[in-house]
């Protein structure tokens, strides 16, 4: 783990504490994949969409957020995860009141996503919530 990348993700998450969320601009997947850009410097190809039922249709259609995120990763390059996150990887975990959502891992097992109406939400998810992890370094 890199102490830098872990400063990063921390401040990338703070500079989102208030902002709005915009579908298809900086909800749970556009943000992730802006940091994947940022980090690696390259463009992924992520479905976008403007609408929450857009987000729906299309993460539908993948079969869960999981299989959408997993496809553009492999095409991508990013290597999956198998050990404990580490800070600055991004992840599906699955949550209680959202479903799967998408984030970046920080510092301490903290986990941060977008969700309406505004801000990074953090929390801290069990072992089990978590779904998959891509390595981001």
């Amino acid at each position: 783990m890199s102490a830098d990348l872990a400063a990063r993700a921390l401040a990338y998450a703070e500079a989102a504490r208030d902002e709005p969320m915009v579908w298809g601009e900086s909800d749970c997947t556009a943000w992730a994949r802006r940091w994947v850009e940022d980090v690696i410097g390259r463009k992924m190809h992520l479905p976008t969409w403007s609408s929450r039922e857009e987000a729906i249709a299309y993460i539908a259609k993948a079969g869960s957020l999981d299989a959408l995120w997993s496809d553009a990763l492999d095409t991508y390059g990013l290597a999956e995860r198998y050990d404990d996150p580490q800070p600055g990887d991004i992840g599906i975990i699955d949550t209680h009141i959202a479903g799967q959502v998408g984030g970046i891992f920080l510092n301490h097992g903290l986990f941060a996503w977008r969700a309406e109406p505004s801000g990074a939400r953090l929390l801290r998810p069990r072992p089990r919530t978590i779904i998959r992890v891509w390595a981001v370094s």
